[in-house]
């Protein structure tokens, strides 16, 4: 729109006299020219804003899909077991009992690894308040808290999750053993400053599955360090966490993971007649693949992106008509002086740089108006960016080398066009407007 007014400002200012005496060939005015430079810059700038927006949006969430997670979640199905507290009399009868379904589901036929948690990867894991054994409370923060999670052995080899230092658990850790725990890397960052965890000391309150209410604080061995995972959700990487074992603190409503070597929609048949055949009550709730799980906590950055991308590509549409256009019309205005340079004996290469240099010169202003533009306003964008900065040198590098090249591309097709013109001709309608 913005491009249009230029040549109909331009059409409505032509003085209609001279336009017939010069043959219908429209002479130029300073200010025309200068207004549609402007435009191409500000058509320029304002592109070159809009795509630096879609850019990081991309970038952003292209960082957001990346496979390191911290997790392995292809053929991985989780679903959710809901069984009643006062069904059980004790801990031990709960560890039994899902000890008994955790066999009964390793021994189907393509069924790798089985685990049981309290919670899954990419969602919002337990926030419980903690002590350090040997650090005052005031070295941790004003209100520490840390992510909990209750997982049994199989846990960590289901999701493919590394085990950095120390060792995860074992069938041996339960209750009446040494309690026990292990803690995300970002734990040792934070709360340890980086010294070795392995035998200190952590506290953290334990449910009591039975009453479905938080018990007393227990003091645990740190026996392991694993790899962070995003258990805060997908743009959750630096959150510290520690893991119990569950069969030192169960609980009866829990996930369920199951790895196999195929597809595991393929399985779930023969899964849930193996959890059925344990407690035939007992129903698969929220069935979902780890893939599925990962899709639908990037769906609202799916649609951010969307939206960018489509403001994009049609900033960048508009861009290139835009300039196309103001070219063409540049061009067109041009084309007797070309055809008489070219009769006078100029090259065509060289009126081909001479037309390239303007539009260059002008994109050039233009990108770096919206660079200047684009660093104050990107910073609105900074709290939404995972993994890139608002600043990133990249994106801004390659969006203004985008059109920059897109601008050249045009005006070489339109310069091409203006050089086929017939010298003899471009002289005939330059003589016949100055008669």
């Amino acid at each position: 729109m913005l491009f249009g007014i230029g040549p109909a400002w331009q059409a409505s200012s032509l003085n209609v006299n001279n336009s017939l005496k010069g043959g219908g060939r429209s002479t130029l005015a300073p200010g025309s020219r200068r207004l549609r430079r402007v435009l191409v810059v500000l058509e320029f700038a304002l592109a070159f804003c809009l795509l630096i927006g879609t850019g990081l949006a991309v970038r952003s969430f292209w960082n957001l899909t990346s496979p390191d997670r911290g997790v392995r979640t292809d053929h991985v199905v989780t679903f959710r077991l809901l069984t009643l507290p006062h069904s059980f009399a004790n801990d031990s009868q709960i560890t039994a009992y899902y000890r008994r379904i955790l066999s009964s589901v390793a021994a189907v036929s393509g069924v790798i690894h089985t685990g049981v948690s309290v919670n899954l990867p990419m969602r919002r894991a337990l926030q419980v308040p903690f002590s350090i054994a040997g650090r005052p409370a005031s070295e941790l923060g004003s209100r520490p808290v840390v992510g909990l999670n209750v997982v049994t052995p199989g846990y960590f080899q289901t999701f493919g999750i590394r085990i950095d230092r120390g060792r995860a658990f074992s069938d041996q850790d339960v209750a009446g053993g040494a309690p026990v725990a292990v803690v995300n890397e970002a734990f040792v960052r934070r709360y340890l400053a980086n010294a070795d965890p392995i035998a200190q000391q952590v506290s953290v309150r334990q449910l009591d599955a039975v009453a479905m209410k938080w018990g007393p604080q227990v003091a645990r061995e740190i026996v392991g360090v694993f790899h962070d995972v995003r258990n805060q959700g997908p743009r959750q990487t630096d959150v510290p966490e520690i893991d119990v074992p569950f069969w030192q603190a169960p609980g009866p409503i829990v996930w369920m993971a199951v790895r196999t070597s195929g597809n595991p929609s393929i399985l779930l048949k023969e899964i849930s007649a193996a959890v059925q055949s344990v407690d035939s009550d007992l129903p698969l709730n929220q069935v979902r693949t780890m893939d599925q799980i990962v899709s639908l906590s990037l769906a609202d950055d799916r649609w951010v992106v969307a939206l960018y991308a489509g403001f994009g590509v049609a900033a960048l549409l508009l861009a290139v008509i835009g300039v196309y256009g103001v070219i063409s019309y540049s061009v067109e205005q041009q084309t007797p002086e070309i055809g008489i340079r070219m009769a006078l004996g100029a090259e065509p290469e060289e009126m081909l740089r001479v037309i390239v240099g303007e539009i260059l010169r002008l994109a050039g202003i233009g990108v770096v108006l919206g660079l200047a533009a684009a660093f104050a306003l990107t910073r609105l964008m900074s709290s939404s960016l995972f993994g890139v900065s608002p600043n990133d040198p990249a994106t801004f590098a390659g969006v203004a080398i985008l059109l920059v090249a897109a601008a050249v591309a045009g005006c070489i097709v339109l310069a091409q066009r203006a050089m086929r013109v017939d010298p003899i001709v471009a002289l005939r309608s330059n003589n016949h407007s100055h008669k």
